[in-house]
């Protein structure tokens, strides 16, 4: 079980609002009579911090509840195989901080006076499946996936695209991959990508999609018409799931087979 200190904060990226099923909006600022529609941004057992767009008005009646209570409220589906779920904390406003380039929009932190069991136990489930993935990106570093007919009908992944610094995506051809690397091959006549070059990859799956950064490693012909470029991962949890999901399902296959 996670340790109870707010060193283990949720950061409510894509990946964390689906494994936790929060509903970002319907997440409420009640102070006092007033409600105002805010966006979780990190969530612990001791603190949980929103994003807050408010006018110069809304900004002072903010302030001037700094250090006094109010509550918030989260919205959750299917938490712990349960409907829609709405939980309310009671919370003291510690600070508020303007966003650079964004006008009017606020980082509010908030002390939560007494962790909810369900928030508790949400914490503790969120960080003990990803630690488990931390865990897997070393342990299947690896063990590759080939891109062939075979496994692609294994596979959730629809297309990989390669994504520019100006935000346009080119689709690639991918030969394998693991938590760790990928390897994918360019015509001979397209312009190489140099070594050390840090590019993002879009995962196109059945039910989402999600980015995978890295570092070219290396780059070299595989065949005389073709470059292979070798990527070296960041660490990202949806991509170790998909890896992690592949191998057990070979695994049952194989299982399956031997009892036949």
């Amino acid at each position: 079980m996670a340790e109870h200190n707010d060193s283990y904060k949720i950061l409510f990226s894509p990946y964390a609002v689906q494994k936790t099923g929060i509903l970002c909006n319907r997440c409420k600022l009640h102070i006092s009579d007033y409600t105002m529609a805010c966006a979780p941004y990190r969530l612990s057992k001791e603190t949980i911090e929103i994003l807050l767009a408010i006018d110069q008005r809304e900004y002072g009646f903010v302030q001037d509840h700094q250090k006094r209570f109010c509550f918030i409220s989260l919205s959750f589906q299917n938490l712990f195989n349960r409907n829609s779920e709405e939980i309310l904390m009671r919370t003291e406003i510690l600070k508020l901080i303007p966003l650079k380039n964004k006008e009017f929009v606020y980082l509010v932190i908030l002390k939560l006076t007494n962790c909810p069991p369900d928030i508790s136990f949400l914490v503790d489930e969120y960080f003990k499946n990803y630690k488990s993935l931390e865990s897997c990106y070393e342990a299947y570093k690896d063990k590759f996936i080939y891109i062939d007919a075979e496994n692609l009908e294994i596979l959730p992944v629809n297309t990989v695209s390669l994504i520019s610094t100006l935000g346009t995506e080119k689709h690639i051809l991918i030969y394998k991959f693991s938590t760790q690397k990928i390897i994918f091959l360019l015509h001979e006549e397209a312009k190489l990508i140099p070594e050390g070059k840090l590019i993002t990859f879009r995962f196109y799956c059945d039910k989402c999609r999600f980015d995978v950064s890295g570092n070219v490693l290396s780059v070299k012909k595989y065949t005389p018409d073709a470059i292979s470029t070798t990527i070296q991962l960041s660490f990202s949890p949806e991509l170790t799931e998909v890896v992690l999901t592949y191998h057990k399902q070979v695994m049952d296959d194989v299982n399956m087979l031997q009892l036949i």
